[in-house]
């Protein structure tokens, strides 16, 4: 993957297809297909079955598989498209500020009782200060902020139809990679 720079770029193009509309996610998995390297069949299968859903012949008909998480699910055009976080950082954050909180692995129940009891607290504290205004939101790093504006351009140039899907997902893949 990473000394195999085709293989890379094609990775990045799978993911782009989280940027499309719903309705045109198929349309690019065909394109992608019929532009992945070899090594790829294994990742674009499992990807198929997984987040778009496939077909399965059954006697002399298709029948249709739905897949494990469907598009509406990761999809993030409307997300980029209204400027919504796309990422799960905040998650992540939380879970590295609880383990600092915590600060051993197996805690008792009294201590992860008390230690929940004080990240609550916090999190009341952090609730009123913004609605009060004292406490503004996190900004966002100003390189983020770039790539959020070229994510959200290339999806309005691709909705206008100023942008075809081929070149669209190859731009995608090099503002992600």
């Amino acid at each position: 993957y990473r000394e195999d720079e085709t293989f890379s770029k094609f990775c990045a193009m799978l993911d782009g297809l989280a940027f499309l509309p719903v309705n045109d996610i198929e349309k690019g998995l065909l394109y992608l297909k019929d532009i992945m390297p070899d090594k790829a069949k294994e990742l674009v299968i499992y990807f198929e079955n997984t987040y778009i859903g496939s077909t399965k012949r059954i006697g002399r008909k298709q029948r249709k598989i739905s897949a494990l998480y469907s598009p509406s699910v990761w999809n993030v055009m409307e997300t980029t498209l209204r400027d919504g976080n796309r990422t799960n950082n905040q998650c992540e954050g939380w879970n590295h500020r609880f383990s600092n909180l915590v600060t051993h692995n197996h805690p008792s129940i009294w201590t992860l009782i008390k230690k929940m009891r004080l990240e609550i607290a916090a999190d009341e504290t952090k609730i009123a200060q913004r609605e009060l205004g004292t406490l503004d939101p996190p900004r966002k790093k100003p390189k983020y902020v770039k790539v959020q504006e070229k994510l959200k351009l290339l999806c309005l140039e691709y909705i206008n139809g100023e942008k075809e899907l081929d070149i669209f997902l190859i731009a995608i893949a090099n503002i992600i990679r």
